[in-house]
């Protein structure tokens, strides 16, 4: 039926409604705009789709209940007021702040999970509860419509609600359990700073979280400083007798299973620079006057010569 038709089906119904207006929110709400300006706020579809809830909400505000119609005929009735009803656009500051305000209740009563508490976070991830994830803030939509539902009165879907969270800012993400077990992965949203009440805005990311969004491989850390171990020392240098990886000066020979040199407990500098130390000899350990290798800097007979050796 036209506009026109519809409006003058809900007037004969509820007698005074001007207009009936769908705002384009997230979802969709419909309200009835009575004589003097008075206005009804039935709902979402869901709500239109209870005759019970839209006599209550018309009763709220005009103080009289419509009558009861045969419940074979309230379809119609919906039907009705959504095609008198005229699109408007959202407020965006009123939706944005009723998100909010959703938010602010919904991590007071029900508090995030740090990443630095292995306990909670787990427990949290399980039930589907809020979580830091990375360093940032995640909800899982479902759960957070579902508490929307039961708090506030105000019933969303999951994927309304995904569709408003991400009309915001958040930014949909897969959180992955940090044990074993079966549900690894389970979808959240990473919720934007600009939503969220300052005490739940991240102040960094978490130490594990920089671990894993590193480059993966060796990095500096600080200022390079010059170093009193032989290059590419294999053992802690600090322990008598550390073995250190050397490279030929001649080309190697490869019968040879072994490129290790043996050197005792001091730790061999010049000027206060490291050397790189390169064996020429047909050895490739470095032993004491009595021919046995040298893994103690008070054995008698060692020497350490520079011949042979080159020094940078």
């Amino acid at each position: 039926m036209s506009r026109e038709e519809a409006l003058s089906r809900v007037q004969e119904w509820i007698p005074g409604v001007e207009r009936v207006l769908c705002i384009q929110s997230t979802p969709r709400q419909y309200v009835l705009v009575l004589e003097g300006g008075q206005k009804v706020d039935i709902g979402s579809v869901e709500s239109l789709a209870s005759q019970r809830k839209v006599r209550v909400r018309v009763a709220e505000v005009l103080k009289v209940l419509p009558r009861w119609l045969d419940q074979r005929y309230w379809d119609d009735m919906a039907q009705a007021i959504m095609d008198a009803s005229e699109d408007v656009e959202a407020p965006e500051a009123e939706e944005l702040d009723l998100l909010r305000a959703w938010l602010e209740a919904y991590l007071d009563e029900r508090s995030p999970a740090r990443e630095d508490d292995p306990q909670a976070w787990e427990s949290h991830f399980r039930m589907e509860l809020p979580l830091y994830w990375r360093g940032d803030l995640a909800i899982n939509a479902t759960n957070f419509a579902s508490w929307v539902g039961d708090r506030r009165g105000h019933r969303i879907r999951p994927r309304e609600m995904a569709l408003l969270l991400r009309r915001y800012g958040a930014e949909p993400v897969k959180v992955q359990r940090k044990g074993s077990g079966a549900n690894r992965t389970r979808r959240y949203w990473a919720i934007p700073a600009s939503l969220l009440p300052p005490e739940w805005v991240p102040s960094e990311p978490s130490e594990e979280a920089a671990n894993e969004n590193a480059f993966a491989g060796s990095q500096i850390v600080g200022t390079p400083s010059a170093s009193d171990y032989l290059a590419n020392s294999v053992l802690d240098g600090e322990k008598v007798g550390g073995s250190q990886v050397v490279r030929y000066k001649n080309e190697p020979n490869t019968s040879q299973s072994s490129d290790y040199l043996t050197t005792g407990g001091t730790k061999p500098v010049q000027n206060g620079v490291s050397r790189v130390v390169r064996w020429s000899g047909s050895s490739d350990y470095l032993t004491t006057a009595k021919g046995e290798k040298s893994f103690s800097p008070e054995e008698e007979g060692e020497v350490l010569s520079d011949e042979g050796v080159d020094w940078f």
